[in-house]
């Protein structure tokens, strides 16, 4: 599990520096960096926020609410 966490946390910094490389570059534009910097974000975010309500609705527990910002 540690490692899958890692994996996609290693996955979305590479993206996001990939994003960042490109803006600087010229190759897309600063809006659109943001554009996609915020597509990253949201991925991930309902990536957890699935993963805990399915382990809440399984088990009833776990549900600590909202994510915090950034996440």
């Amino acid at each position: 599990m540690n490692n899958l966490i890692k994996e996609i946390s290693t996955e979305a910094h590479e993206i996001l520096t990939n994003i960042t490389r490109a803006a600087r570059n010229s190759e897309i534009t600063w809006g659109q960096r943001d554009e996609l910097v915020a597509l990253v974000n949201q991925d991930v975010r309902e990536k957890l926020n699935l993963a805990r309500n399915l382990l809440h609705d399984w088990t009833g527990n776990y549900n600590s609410g909202e994510l915090p910002q950034g996440v």
